[in-house]
């Protein structure tokens, strides 16, 4: 039996670059070493030919283009863990506790949070793929089947899932809370 391997854009939680600037450096480096090992894996699954020399003209294209579609989801996970209602009102407290507190915290604590970062998550995932699939492949020499299903690998394999990490636990590590 053949082992899977499966990679994830895991180093893009918005909230460490926020309190880490720092962290872009990483974070920078991170991406392009797993895009770059995306594409590979995605060029040689199909059996293109030249892969080193297909990955060599459309890693920063690709690498850009993820961080771009990454800031898109982050962006709304942004707006919702940084919006705040009234408190007074029942619709209020519910919006705090449930998504503004969830989304910025725990997406796990509620259905509301885990759907929402779901959506922001696929969001970014959509985008890496029409970014890939529209701009960042079309000067290779690939047919169109080639180009969507790379660009699709991208977007599945390189899609910010870290949106899920429960910033919770960091805050706990780091400051007891």
């Amino acid at each position: 039996m053949k082992k899977e391997v499966r990679l994830y854009n895991a180093m893009f939680p918005i909230w460490l670059l926020i309190l880490f600037p720092p962290f872009w450096i990483i974070a920078m480096i991170v991406n392009y070493i797993i895009d770059r090992l995306v594409l590979r894996y995605a060029l040689r699954r199909l059996q293109v030919e030249d892969i080193k020399g297909k990955v060599k003209k459309a890693i920063w294209k690709t690498w850009i283009a993820g961080f771009g579609a990454d800031f898109i989801g982050a962006f709304g996970m942004f707006i919702v863990a940084n919006s705040s209602a009234d408190y007074d009102k029942p619709l209020g407290t519910w919006w705090n506790n449930n998504m503004s507190y969830g989304v910025l915290m725990n997406p796990f604590d509620n259905i509301f949070a885990f759907t929402w970062t779901t959506a922001c998550t696929a969001l970014s995932g959509y985008f890496i793929y029409r970014f890939n699939k529209n701009w960042c492949l079309k000067t290779l020499d690939l047919s169109d089947e080639q180009i969507h299903k790379v660009a699709l690998m991208l977007a599945v394999l390189t899609a910010p899932f870290l949106f899920y990490f429960p910033t919770r636990l960091f805050y706990r590590i780091l400051w007891g809370y």
